[in-house]
């Protein structure tokens, strides 16, 4: 699948367009299940003004049939205001990205909470 070479490291200016390029039309995004982005115009402005703003670390990923799913940890710094020391709150999250028969994603569904995963 070509598409975890997009969907699966954080995205940068370098390589934001080939992420957006994978997504379709009709995308949907949702978080804890609350829709989030109805298109994919909505999710790229998100994810654009998001660029170089977010901590990531990915823990893992596991490629289906017919969809990623990448299992991460991150602090969304993209609301903290210029020349303010960032606060960090991380979040652990679950994201599936759903492909079309077209190979493009069309739904991404994120459930996430408050800290770092806890591991044995």
């Amino acid at each position: 699948m070509a598409a975890i070479a997009q969907v699966v490291p954080t995205a940068t200016a370098a390589t934001f367009d080939a992420y957006a390029a994978d997504l379709a039309p009709d995308l949907a995004v949702t978080i804890n299940g609350a829709p989030v982005a109805h298109d994919k115009a909505a999710w790229v402005a998100m994810e654009r003004h998001r660029l170089g703003k977010l901590d990531r670390h990915v823990i893992s990923y596991t490629p289906g049939w017919d969809s990623i799913l990448v299992l991460d940890e991150c602090d969304d710094r993209s609301d903290v205001p210029a020349g303010v020391i960032a606060d960090p709150r991380y979040r652990t999250r679950a994201i599936r990205y759903t492909f079309g028969d077209d190979h493009l994603v069309h739904a991404i569904g994120i459930i996430e909470t408050e800290g770092l995963m806890i591991r044995p």
